[in-house]
């Protein structure tokens, strides 16, 4: 099956989605939201602690369905004597049902401005590999 890619998110969260502990994730990296621009509510979404540059064939992680998603954007001002400055941050905030565990076995597509889409196998306890 294919699902969007969500990666780099930290082995302590992977944990607490699985368990069922994770009520909300705030996504903050360019390369995530990009790949939650283009997902839908009830889309296959792959979390994975490994790294976005490290994604391939037999990377393994969790595979959910996106129960929703809201997309903000924050500006922060920062101000001392005359001198101003403003800082803007998009965020993904998402809310996830996990399904199981998946192994990734190829990356369909990945790049700048396009979502990293994997090909996923599900991971069942009787398979020995």
């Amino acid at each position: 099956m294919q699902c969007i890619a969500i990666t780099g998110i930290s082995r302590r969260v992977c944990e607490d989605i699985m368990e069922g502990n994770v009520k909300t994730i705030e996504i903050r990296s360019a390369h995530n939201i990009t790949s939650l621009f283009q997902a839908d509510v009830g889309e296959c979404i792959f979390i994975t602690h490994v790294r976005h540059f490290d994604l391939e064939r037999g990377v393994t992680g969790i595979i959910t369905a996106l129960k929703s998603k809201e997309i903000l954007s924050h500006t922060m001002v920062f101000g001392r004597d005359n001198i101003f400055e403003e800082q803007e941050m998009t965020v993904a905030r998402i809310r996830l049902s996990p399904s199981g565990l998946g192994r990734v076995k190829g990356v369909v597509s990945t790049g700048i401005n396009m979502p990293t889409v994997v090909d996923v196998e599900r991971i069942v306890h009787y398979l020995a590999r």
